[in-house]
């Protein structure tokens, strides 16, 4: 896997400087690995394209706080400005 990658990002919580999620970007044209929770680090792994990188980039820059939405059952993610309704995981960024 790690030769089709193009770019890794790590979220680092600007509280706590602890690892909340990883987000990686793969080339276009890639079949994305599904997304998956890291149960030894306690966070998300999301897997991206590479066309997402500027948005996502633009997100973390712009908007604070920003959240990593985690649903388990669906293996869905998403990258929020707003805190999450109850019964999802939320890791304020």
């Amino acid at each position: 896997m790690d030769h089709l990658l193009h770019h890794r990002l790590i979220l680092i919580a600007s509280i706590r400087h602890k690892i909340v999620g990883r987000l990686y970007f793969f080339k276009e044209g890639t079949q994305l690995p599904k997304n998956e929770w890291d149960y030894n680090n306690g966070y998300p792994r999301i897997y991206l394209h590479l066309v997402q990188f500027p948005n996502v980039l633009s997100v973390l820059r712009k908007h604070k706080p920003t959240y990593i939405q985690y649903e388990h059952d669906l293996k869905q993610a998403i990258l929020a400005t707003l805190a999450e309704v109850t019964g999802q995981e939320e890791i304020p960024i």
